[in-house]
């Protein structure tokens, strides 16, 4: 199975994209858990985090035992690492047990160059800029396979499907 991770930024348009991607291609997509649990908890602390972080990996494992040729993620534990550090100036130590970087096939980095949407659980669109680097170095720090994503929203659904269909073609 193949699994294509969205990650960046908020309001980059990864859950809209992860979506949109499983309706065309007839396979399903994970939402990011940590917006339940925000939901559920009227917020996030650091020790939630950690909560987040090991349910995000537990509903992947659990999307991956179904039978499709591939799977989007809106996003994984990477993101919650990245704003781990960022809130909380520190690196998580649930981190190192959770990830497995042999689960995800291929990401996709989603650039700052659409409009910041407000909603509820969006607090830092001043920071984009300075945390869509710190995804691209994460990424290439684990030498991690991505494509930047840029453009408007339906340049990102054109440039997301060549490369879709390119890597599920060479499988």
């Amino acid at each position: 199975m193949k699994t294509f991770v969205f990650t960046g930024p908020e309001s980059t348009g990864k859950s809209w994209l992860s979506g949109l991607l499983a309706g065309h291609y007839h396979t399903t997509w994970l939402p990011e858990y940590l917006r339940e649990y925000y939901n559920q908890n009227n917020g996030i602390t650091k020790e939630g985090m950690a909560i987040v972080a090991q349910r995000q990996v537990e509903q992947e494992k659990e999307l991956m035992q179904l039978d499709y040729p591939f799977v989007f993620f809106d996003t994984n534990i990477i993101t919650l690492k990245i704003y781990h550090q960022y809130y909380y100036n520190e690196s998580p130590a649930w981190f190192a047990d959770l990830y497995d970087e042999n689960v995800y096939s291929h990401y996709f980095l989603l650039n700052t160059d659409v409009p910041w949407v407000n909603d509820v659980q969006r607090d830092s669109p001043e920071a984009r800029e300075e945390l869509f680097h710190c995804f691209k170095q994460e990424l290439e720090e684990f030498k991690l396979p991505y494509t930047l994503i840029s453009g408007n929203y339906s340049e990102r659904l054109e440039q997301a499907k060549q490369i879709i269909d390119q890597q599920t073609a060479n499988s």
